[in-house]
């Protein structure tokens, strides 16, 4: 129910989904402009989402309490045959939720 986005290398944030769903952005970092604002999170683990929309290329995967960054999945525009491309929210393949809501 937590995440971080970077969008290209130029800004990271991150998201917290309140009760009713809804992403609500808590810290924002961008490094173009030089400034910073909300709590940077601290966590151990967390999954990441980039979005390099000049290549239209979009990946997503997990970086782990050591640093290591392991790619789950990723597709382009290019190479899009399928319905998950235009879905906001994709399953990522072997996720085992613990904050899951009925």
């Amino acid at each position: 129910m937590r995440f971080t986005l970077n969008l290209a290398g130029y800004s990271d944030a991150y998201y917290e989904v309140n009760n009713e769903g809804l992403a609500v952005i808590k810290w924002q970092k961008d490094d173009v402009a030089k400034r910073e604002w909300g709590a940077k999170p601290t966590f151990k683990s967390y999954v990441y989402f980039l979005d390099e929309y000049m290549h239209g290329l979009f990946t997503y995967g997990i970086v782990d309490a050591q640093g290591k960054d392991t790619e789950l999945g990723k597709f382009s525009q290019e190479n899009c045959n399928n319905n998950d491309c235009n879905k906001l929210v994709l399953k990522i393949e072997g996720e085992k939720r613990t904050d899951q809501r009925d």
